[in-house]
């Protein structure tokens, strides 16, 4: 397993793929097949994380601290909505009078 840089990388990079390539040695080294996962995958998904506060795989916070990763959504009645049309109307520019 390797990764390929190229281009204008982030210099934070450096310390994250020096963690995860030293927990994937480690692993190796145990040998157990069963328990392998692919450290040098979450390289950029890491890298990510700390340019972005987000990754992918993980949920959410709100700003309580709880996990927000979902939103629940409720249907509006057509007639409702109270700047009139709906988001396709809204993103065309149409709009009712």
């Amino acid at each position: 397993m390797h990764l390929d840089l190229d281009g204008n990388v982030p210099s934070l990079i450096t310390g994250i793929r020096e963690r995860l390539t030293s927990e994937q040695r480690t692993q190796d080294e145990a040998g157990n097949v069963d328990l392998r996962a692919d450290y040098i995958f979450d390289i950029p998904v890491e890298l990510g994380k700390v340019l972005t506060g987000f990754r992918h795989d993980e949920g959410i916070a709100d700003k309580s601290g709880s996990d927000a990763a979902f939103q629940v959504l409720e249907y509006v009645q057509k007639g409702h909505s109270q700047k009139g049309g709906g988001l396709l109307s809204f993103l065309l520019g149409r709009r009712r009078k």
